[in-house]
């Protein structure tokens, strides 16, 4: 069964909402860079497609990749693995986050999720 105009805008409204409920900063993001279109199915796509993009960068998939990357590459003096990379912050940044270090090990893996996001994607694409 072909989805019409009025199922795209409910799909969307409802990810809308579940992406507001369980990733309020993820959200946020999205609706930051979200381009509008005339057309709810392209809306839609694009709304989906901005999400995998912003959860990409935040999952811990990256970072390892990143930690690959880095011990191929670097040596360090002790000629030991990097294991993690730690991120300090200035003064100032320190009064904006309340936290004066972040380590990227504690980064969420959100791989299951923007698989799933990746095959309703297609799905919706397919349509």
């Amino acid at each position: 069964m072909a989805l019409n105009r009025e199922d795209y805008l409910e799909l969307l409204r409802y990810f809308q909402s579940q992406l507001h409920s369980n990733f309020p900063e993820i959200y946020e993001m999205v609706e930051i860079e979200f381009e509008v279109s005339n057309e709810p199915k392209q809306i839609l796509l694009m709304y989906i497609r901005k999400t995998i993009n912003v959860i990409s960068e935040r999952s811990s998939s990256n970072y390892r990749r990143i930690l690959s990357i880095l011990n191929k590459n670097v040596k360090t003096v002790e000629n030991e693995r990097i294991n993690d990379i730690l991120i300090r912050f200035s003064p100032e940044e320190q009064e904006v986050y309340g936290i004066s270090e972040l380590s990227l090990s504690n980064i969420q893996d959100f791989s299951t999720l923007l698989q799933s996001l990746q095959d309703i994607y297609e799905i919706i694409e397919g349509e």
